[in-house]
């Protein structure tokens, strides 16, 4: 190569170099810009925030809660008189004068309060037969009192039963 090449291809060189430089710093600028954009939000992720929250606060924001008059609230129907199973229950005043003034309390009105509860787990029935065995003097055999809901196998281990509504249970439980 003669001088003047060698030369061009050195100034050729350095202007790639250049270039490459440049390139690598806006890739550099770029890169920085976004991690910049990516930081905040990784650790806005990882700290407990409402799920709404923009970041930005609402100069007026609405007061919590629901507001009066509004939603699907209605005052529940007093059950019908047939469903009452049990009697009335008194319940008195054990003030004897006003809590404010002291004076005597008149009575204003009755309210009614009612509530509802699930019977206690029914008992089954246990019912137990008394069948009575007989043994002949002289010819031996034992002969057991006859009973259309005790069959005539059930005694010692096999004594006891299920009746057909407990077995009906059975089936429907899973």
């Amino acid at each position: 190569m003669s001088r003047d090449e060698l030369l061009a291809w050195v100034a050729e060189r350095q202007r790639q170099h250049t270039e490459r430089q440049r390139q690598v710093a806006e890739v550099t600028a770029s890169h920085e810009a976004l991690r910049a954009e990516i930081d905040p939000r990784t650790r806005r992720g990882k700290r407990q925030a409402a799920p709404c929250s923009k970041g930005r606060r609402v100069t007026q924001p609405k007061r919590p809660g629901r507001k009066p008059g509004r939603g699907t609230f209605r005052y529940r129907d007093t059950p019908p008189p047939e469903t009452i199973t049990e009697p009335p229950v008194d319940v008195p005043v054990t003030l004897e004068a006003g809590p404010v003034c002291g004076g005597p309390l008149e009575e204003a009105r009755v309210d009614c309060a009612y509530r509802t509860e699930l019977p206690e787990r029914p008992r089954p029935n246990v019912t137990q037969d008394r069948v009575q065995v007989c043994r002949g003097r002289v010819c031996g055999p034992h002969v057991r009192g006859q009973h259309p809901e005790v069959a005539p196998d059930q005694y010692g281990a096999t004594a006891h039963r299920l009746g057909p509504r407990a077995m009906a249970a059975a089936h429907v439980l899973p």
